[in-house]
Formats: C-alpha cells, sequence, structure tokens
C-alpha cells in the first residue's frame, strides 16, 4: 500500500464515512420519495380508478382482515395493480411505511 492509499483510507474515515460500507444499506435507508412518486404518476394516469383499484388490491391482500399487509401480501398488491417494482424499490418502500419494523404495511396509512 502507497502512502496516497493509505492517507485516502484516513480521509475517508475522518470525514465520517466508511470505506468499507455497503451504498446500498445507504439508499435502503433514505426516504424514497422517487419510488412513491413512481407509484403516484402510474395511478394518476390511470385517472380516477388508479386509486381506488389500489385500495381494492390493498382490501383483497389482506387475507386476515386487520388492516395491515406483510411484505408478500404489499408486493402482491402493487404488482397486481401494474406496479413494477424492483426488489430494492419495494424494500425501500416497505420498510418506510413500516415504521415500528413489525413487518407489516398499514394500507390505510399507505393511500
Amino acid at each position: 500500500m502507497d502512502y496516497e492509499c493509505f492517507a485516502g483510507v484516513f480521509a475517508l474515515m475522518g470525514a465520517g464515512t466508511n470505506p468499507n460500507f455497503n451504498p446500498v444499506y445507504t439508499i435502503l435507508l433514505s426516504e424514497p420519495t422517487d419510488v412513491i412518486k413512481k407509484i403516484r404518476e402510474a395511478c394518476r394516469a390511470r385517472g380516477i380508478t388508479g386509486l381506488d383499484k389500489l385500495e381494492k388490491l390493498f382490501k383483497e391482500a389482506d387475507l386476515n382482515g386487520n388492516n395491515f399487509l406483510d411484505r408478500d401480501e404489499f408486493r402482491w398488491a402493487l404488482k397486481e395493480n401494474g406496479h413494477s417494482l424492483t426488489k430494492v424499490e419495494l424494500d425501500r418502500i416497505f420498510r418506510y411505511f413500516d415504521r415500528n419494523g413489525d413487518n407489516e404495511v398499514g394500507y390505510k396509512e399507505f393511500m
């Protein structure tokens, strides 16, 4: 290791960033405004029925009737409504709306 590389590592550490930290984790923890915007635009493109259909699908996906969706139910409802989200996008939006970390999203709050 030469001096420039050695100094660069300490410069990064001093700046508060960890060179061994996977940048994907910061993406997952950030607010998913781009994903929310993508879903909103798709619903708006369908007109008044876009949000109604999404809410109806959320209710259908809620098999136990507790007004919450687990990750699979949430993914199914969005996919059935025509939203093609990547795994990262789905993880970001699910984590954002799963505020207490119990692996459930309240679909009324989401709407």
